[in-house]
This record gives C-alpha cells, structure tokens and sequence, in this order.
C-alpha cells in the first residue's frame, strides 16, 4: 500500500516542479532566483541561450550581463534577451524586431499586453517559453514576473 501512495506523492511534486506560474497581464520582465553563484549563472545563461539557437552579441563578465542577437521565435517577430545577473537572480527581458499594421518596430521591448496574434505579445510568450524551460534545467530555481 505504501509503493502506491509513494508514486502518487512523487506524481504530485513532479507535476508542481512542471507548472508554470500563470503570466500576468503587462509583465516586462521574467526574475529567475537560483542558490547558483553569479559566475556560475553567467556560464550557464550563456550556454542555455546558445543551446537555443541563439547567438551572443555582448557577454560582460565585469557589468555580469548577456545580451543575444536577434533570432526568429514567431511568425515574423525576432527576439533577443537580454540578462542581468546579481546575487543569484538574473533579470532577462527581451526585445523584438517585427512589423504591425504596416509599421516597422525595431528594438521594441516585449510584454505580455495585447491580442495573443500580436507581435508583442506572441514574441513574449515565446520568450517566456525559452526562460521557463531554463529554469527547469536548474536546481532550486523559482520565477517571478516583473510588472511596469
């Protein structure tokens, strides 16, 4: 009786570590704590990031940031990340290249705002997609969404 009850416990904190917080209307931001020390961080963003098809325009150990060239995540919108670490959290927000309604956007910071078929928020979700299945490759990490 015990075995059945040990998968069940062991089905349930899988199936949390999986969930991903809801994402909240406006978010700018994504905050990932880990108990990982800054250089370690800055190893690991970087490789995580390459691994994902990216590729590293700017990686300053000093300042402890990473920035990404722009690369295609969806439909049209390109994207790059950039991060900042500092006592165990890396701050990553993200920017988009994309045309709407006939107007190019360069440079446009993302955000989770807008109808889900838009630029803007299509390139941020996208986004968040590549920051939660990084934090899933880390011990003990925990993500919280920056808001304007």
């Amino acid at each position: 009786m015990k075995y059945p009850l040990f998968l069940f416990v062991g089905f349930i904190l899988f199936s949390f570590k999986l969930k991903a917080q809801p994402l909240p209307p406006g978010a700018t931001g994504i905050e990932l704590t880990t108990t990982l020390s800054d250089s370690t961080l800055f190893e690991s963003v970087q490789a995580y990031l390459e691994n994902e098809g990216f590729s590293i325009e700017k990686a300053d150990e000093e300042t402890a940031t990473v920035v990404t060239e722009y690369k295609n995540v969806y439909g049209e919108t390109e994207i790059r990340i950039m991060a900042r670490i500092e006592n165990s959290v890396v701050m990553f927000t993200a920017q988009g290249t994309f045309e709407a309604k006939g107007q190019q956007f360069v440079d446009e910071p993302l955000a989770n705002e807008g109808p889900e078929d838009e630029s803007i928020k299509g390139g941020f979700i996208s986004f968040n997609g590549i920051i939660n299945r990084y934090a899933q490759t880390l011990e003990q990490a925990t993500l919280e969404y920056t808001l304007p």
